[in-house]
């Protein structure tokens, strides 16, 4: 089971950007474990950026909650491999 957010923000330059992502605490551990590089090291966001991996472009994005654009949508899609969130397959099949 895995939670695919879907969500628009305002960016700084005032640009909208949407994307499609996975919560960190949401990925296999095992998924996590190749994609992170130097797990000693602990970044710290603002309040309302939050760390999350965008399945379009199959690499680690920051969301602007505080800068929402609507509401984001929340689906839970069932059966997904570690290897779905190489690819567009979550956004293929909704």
């Amino acid at each position: 089971m895995v939670k695919v957010f879907t969500g628009t923000f305002q960016k700084k330059n005032n640009d909208t950007r949407s994307m499609t992502f996975v919560k960190i605490e949401d990925l296999p551990k095992d998924f996590l474990g190749t994609k992170v590089k130097n797990e000693s090291s602990e970044r710290t966001l603002p309040e309302g950026l939050e760390l999350v991996w965008d399945i379009e472009s199959a690499g680690f994005r920051t969301f602007n909650w505080k800068a929402a654009v609507g509401e984001v949508k929340v689906e839970i899609l069932e059966g997904k491999e570690e290897d779905d969130f190489e690819t567009k397959h979550l956004t293929e099949q909704k």
